[in-house]
């Protein structure tokens, strides 16, 4: 038996998607007396054991004026009732921002609260995933969401923090001691702005098709020129593994230039050393800064700050006091923003009210008018408007340089995201260019806590990654894969319920073991504390199949009773269960859409051996034991020709009668392929066509 492993994941032709009909699921057991084996809300989930898990990332985040978290949460009944963080920025170091559940209730706080933390009014479902969002906007007003819908406001919480951001822990909580977090954590963004009820509205009714989007807001303008719906952008930089103005204006010559992840998509990298992008205005064209009316914006993630100053931009023409140059750097004395501007008779300095923090994408803004200037970091104000009424001359045709100046004052590390305006921007205007694009971090646990936005990396601790199944499987057939103690193959399915598990490996009659596969879930199943599917650190496989959602019908055959069935007629595999007569032969119906492939039938109520019957063997009354070595058998005893409609049992079969499940398959094309091959004894063995990959 083979499935196609490519069309996992892609429609087939015939608008089948076998991920919704066929799915193996990898996890890791932990013991609990409940776990669901569901995956994350879109593909895997990250799981956190509530005792020693969690992820950090090794750079600090920046949380500074508006921001939002969104995250989904699910946790079993026994996590919803206890302590667990969500997520922590601060580490135990002042300022901090945390949430964290307490049986089932959201909560918040940073230390800035006069009046103490919020907390939800609506609880967390248990055994559900819950959508999380927390986001404060310019007014300082912090709104909670639980499931797409407001909680409530509060305008308590103002503190700005950039620290590292942990997912899962907090050792702020629970007196100092810390608190983990039990459950399951899927898609958590970090944006830098507020978001709106519409917004979040959106990020609640996201699906499989657009959790990879960077853009998850549609909101994207780092491609576009002219941002602000003007004609003030006169240059922009994208550094999209070239150095190429998107006005075509002003292309850059870059040197020593490597591309490395950027705030959006790639930025130039640049070694201290020899690195620098130069710009050749013309006469006809240029950058004039002499005017006094300009503003220049850069994403910089950098080093070395302390060490020397740092060059993000400058215009240079003449030596020290006696030219018309332009530097906009980050000073070594105390890592604020500086400009220096040269007028000609003297070197004026100003610089930002804030410092910059190193390897952290930071937006800076450098505005200026005939007056004043101002600095903007992160999209707020730094320092203030500073009178500035000296007139600067660096203007004309002189070249610009990013990265250094004068093979001087060179930057190490990242810039992105350029722009060069012929005007002043108005703060709200600042705010446009920190939001083009607002999504900071996105963290989808694809087996990993990294970022895709591939900025902030995530390292993870004693954290599980689960896949879960893109339907509610209707038969699931669970086994270790490295336990010292051998165990049997668990096959559990719908028409029979939860619990009431077979052994594929032995002839045992059905058991009643409530520690086993107990509920078919959504997305997956959940298992109980049996090592043979759920012991602690143990890796365990599950092949699992779609029927028809657990919903049966009745069916009607020869020399049975009580016979119901469920079909999944996209993939043509049915579960029929019935009671045989106490002897003769028997018709079952099989339910499928021409002759069975292969079928395999078993009796429920006593010990009885798993017969097989399949297109590759020799005869239509030919079998084998799946719970045996043996070579095939044929004898019409046990049945004859399987036929369109009927699968025809001999008297062999009803051994006195008995209850008996029979799992049918047929060949779908590209889909699932059912045949046979003969080997060669050879180390390079057979080829055997099934027409695709199989998973």
């Amino acid at each position: 038996m083979a499935i196609n492993k490519r069309l996992l994941v892609k429609p087939l032709s015939t608008g089948i998607t076998p991920s919704e009909h066929f799915g193996v699921v990898l996890y890791e057991g932990d013991g609990a007396s409940g776990h669901s084996i569901n995956g994350g809300k879109f593909g895997a989930g990250a799981y956190f054991d509530g005792s020693s898990s969690q992820i950090t990332t090794s750079n600090d985040i920046p949380l500074e004026g508006e921001f939002a978290i969104s995250l989904w949460l699910r946790q079993d009944a026994a996590d919803h009732s206890g302590n667990g963080s969500l997520f922590d920025f601060g580490y135990n170091s002042s300022p901090y921002m945390f949430a964290w559940i307490d049986n089932g209730t959201i909560r918040f706080d940073d230390n800035t609260a006069p009046t103490g933390r919020y907390s939800y009014s609506t609880a967390t479902t248990s055994n559900a995933w819950n959508h999380i969002v927390i986001t404060r906007n310019s007014s300082n007003t912090t709104s909670f969401y639980l499931n797409g819908s407001l909680d409530g406001t509060s305008s308590n919480f103002t503190q700005d923090v950039s620290h590292p951001f942990t997912i899962g822990y907090s050792p702020i909580r629970n007196g100092g001691a810390g608190d983990r977090l039990g459950g399951k954590v899927d898609q958590v963004r970090i944006f830098s702005k507020g978001l709106s009820s519409s917004e979040v509205s959106t990020l609640y009714a996201e699906t499989a098709t657009t959790v990879e989007s960077l853009d998850p807001l549609s909101e994207d303008t780092t491609d576009t020129l002219q941002v602000l719906g003007d004609s003030s952008c006169i240059a922009t930089y994208r550094f999209e593994n070239d150095e190429t103005d998107l006005s075509g204006n002003f292309n850059g010559t870059g040197t020593a230039i490597q591309y490395a992840a950027g705030r959006y998509g790639q930025s130039a990298s640049f070694n201290g050393t020899s690195s620098k992008v130069d710009i050749t205005a013309t006469a006809s064209t240029p950058i004039d800064f002499s005017q006094r009316t300009f503003t220049i914006s850069a994403w910089i993630n950098g080093s070395g700050f302390t060490t020397d100053d740092r060059t993000i931009i400058s215009k240079y023409n003449g030596s020290n006091n006696t030219g018309s140059s332009f530097f906009f750097d980050v000073r070594d004395s105390d890592q604020k923003l500086r400009v220096t501007e040269v007028n000609g008779t003297s070197a004026l300095g100003f610089q930002s009210g804030g410092s910059i923090s190193e390897n952290t994408w930071t937006h800076v803004v450098y505005v200026r008018t005939s007056t004043t200037c101002e600095f903007f970091i992160n999209g707020s104000s730094s320092g203030g408007s500073q009178s500035r009424t000296t007139a600067l001359n660096a203007g004309g045709t002189t070249d610009i340089s990013i990265g250094e100046r004068q093979a001087n004052k060179r930057f190490i590390g990242k810039i992105d995201q350029v722009r060069i305006f012929n005007k002043a921007l108005s703060a709200s205007e600042v705010t446009t260019l920190y939001q083009e694009n607002s999504l900071v971090a996105s963290y989808r646990f694809e087996g990993n806590a990294n970022d895709d936005m591939r900025a902030y990396d995530g390292t993870a601790s004693n954290v599980t990654y689960e896949y879960g199944l893109g339907f509610t499987p209707d038969f699931v057939w669970a086994k270790h894969r490295n336990h010292a103690t051998a165990h049997s193959h668990n096959w559990a399915d719908s028409t029979r319920g939860g619990t009431k598990i077979i052994y594929a490996n032995t002839n045992d009659a059905q058991q009643t073991i409530s520690t086993s596969i107990q509920t078919f879930d959504t997305g997956g199943f959940t298992v109980g504390n049996s090592a043979a599917v759920n012991d602690n650190g143990i890796d365990y496989v599950a092949w699992c199949f779609k029927a028809n959602g657990g919903t049966t019908t009745s069916v009607t055959g020869t020399n049975i009773s009580s016979a119901t069935q469920q079909v999944n007629t996209d993939i043509d595999f049915s579960i029929t269960q019935f009671t045989e007569g106490s002897s003769g032969t028997s018709a079952v119906p099989h339910g499928l859409s021409g002759t069975p492939d292969m079928y395999i039938v078993k009796r429920t109520g006593g010990a009885q051996d798993w017969y097989v019957w399949h297109n590759g063997l020799s005869a239509g009354n030919s079998y084998i034991i799946l719970n045996s070595n043996a070579a095939q058998g044929s004898n019409n005893n046990m049945w004859t020709q399987v036929d369109s409609t009927n699968i025809n049992l001999g008297a062999w079969n009803t051994e006195g009668g008995g209850t008996k499940i029979v799992y049918a398959f047929k060949n779908v094309d590209s889909f699932s392929k059912f045949g046979g091959y003969t080997g060669n004894g050879d180390a390079n063995g057979p080829i055997i066509e099934t027409g695709f990959e199989p998973a």
